[in-house]
């Protein structure tokens, strides 16, 4: 692992996570409402979060390591729009 790669990472993505709007929005909440409830709202959306998260990543997990025969010839078209498979040497 490369630690000027992560490290760089790091401080590159951490500006733009600090004033992360959920924070705003349960300090905003907290001090209109009682904070044992916006603490609750906030944990709930959190779990609900992760739990759809994992489900997309089990899911993700499904797909086949390998490409099937067809490949991933229908994902990424050409120019024209349409896709063009190589030609199989006979055999």
């Amino acid at each position: 692992m490369n630690l000027a790669a992560a490290g760089a990472a790091f401080l590159i993505i951490l500006p733009a996570e600090l004033p992360d709007k959920t924070v705003v929005a349960c300090l905003v909440m907290g001090s209109r409402y009682r904070p044992v409830f916006v603490f609750a709202g906030a944990a709930a959306a959190f779990t609900a979060h992760v739990a759809l998260a994992v489900t997309a990543g089990g899911l993700l997990g499904l797909l086949p390591h390998r490409p099937g025969p067809g490949g991933c010839r229908g994902l990424v078209p050409d120019r024209g729009g349409a896709v063009v498979a190589p030609a199989r040497a006979s055999q």
